[in-house]
């Protein structure tokens, strides 16, 4: 959301001090799919701590490490590659297509108007529609359905060779709960709460996008320790600094670190991806700014797959500033 703050947390609204939904900064996801792309300023709760095999998101920044620099060239979609992947499976005029479960805006219509392939579908062959999970039939000869295939890549298309039910999709768990400063010796400061259930927001509302520069502020987050515990996590290049012009406002609520990486780094990076998203001459869904757990800012992206441009690029970067969350991936087994 261009012009808003990216200060971020699991229960936290646009500017950070208002209560509002968990998970609610990036959007609803439900496991549908429609041909949507998205790009947001505002981070969201890091679903890169899902490494199941067979899940729909599979987590470069998790699955390589944290320190290293990201290695694409091991996703690159190339003939013969097996991959295994959780998604949609779309029957429309006889040709069968397979994508990446994407968010769906709620409330739904119905009846439902029939559901249409999105840009990164991909076709598919030898899936078994009547193995498909949630199968929904509509005029037309239209078959929407769930599964998880494993399938070779050739020519761009999908060629299955075993087919799964479509696992239950998983919580995404709050990483933003231990920040990344020792506690004060009184330990970190509770906030009045109104509701036991929601987190509660810092009563000091954090620096604007305005002034960030001035502070040299990279990312801001909020953490919680302890839902009554909201501690205001920032990464800054002169932390110093940072922490002399805001420890009077937030007190023993603050945390400044410094920060991993350069603002110029960190909007070139964002820059490059909105480009390619606009163009859409990558296969991005929807990238972002987010934080990791430890506070440090990140630019998230994700792949609907892999290719040797988009290895090139993410090579040149910093170590860990990309955040890469990619659908279709080369199976390990």
């Amino acid at each position: 959301m261009v012009g808003a703050s990216s200060v971020v947390g699991p229960c936290i609204a646009v500017t950070g001090v208002i209560p509002a939904a968990c998970n609610r900064v990036d959007s609803t996801t439900d496991w549908a799919a429609h041909d949507e792309r998205r790009d947001h300023d505002v981070s969201q709760p890091a679903s890169r701590a899902i490494r199941l095999s067979g899940s729909p998101r599979q987590h470069s920044r998790a699955d390589h490490g944290d320190t290293g620099r990201v290695n694409l060239n091991e996703w690159v979609m190339r003939d013969g590659v097996v991959v295994r992947a959780t998604g949609r499976v779309l029957v429309i005029d006889r040709a069968m297509w397979f994508e990446r479960p994407s968010p769906r805006a709620m409330p739904l219509i119905h009846p439902r108007s029939a559901p249409h392939a999105g840009r990164y579908a991909l076709r598919a062959h030898a899936v078994d529609i009547h193995r498909l999970d949630r199968r929904e039939d509509y005029p037309g000869g239209v078959v929407e359905g769930w599964t998880t295939l494993t399938a070779t890549w050739r020519h761009g298309e999908l060629h299955a060779h075993a087919q799964d039910p479509a696992p239950t999709p998983d919580g995404e768990p709050n990483r933003w709960t231990s920040p990344p400063c020792p506690p004060p010796a009184a330990g970190w400061p509770a906030a009045p709460v109104k509701d036991c259930t929601v987190p509660v927001n810092l009563l000091t509302s954090p620096p604007r996008q305005e002034e960030w520069a001035e502070l040299t502020i990279t990312q801001i987050t909020q953490f919680h320790p302890h839902p009554t515990q909201p501690v205001l996590v920032v990464a800054a290049e002169d932390p110093g600094h940072a922490e002399r012009a805001l420890r009077p406002a937030f007190g023993a609520s603050l945390c400044v670190v410094a920060s991993r990486y350069r603002r110029q780094d960190i909007d070139a990076a964002q820059s490059r991806l909105r480009q390619e998203l606009s163009a859409r001459r990558w296969p991005i869904t929807s990238t972002g700014r987010s934080a990791g757990d430890d506070g440090q800012p990140t630019v998230s992206a994700q792949f609907a797959w892999i290719e040797s441009e988009i290895a090139r690029w993410a090579a040149t970067l910093p170590d860990g500033l990309l955040d890469a969350d990619v659908w279709l991936t080369p199976t390990t087994t």
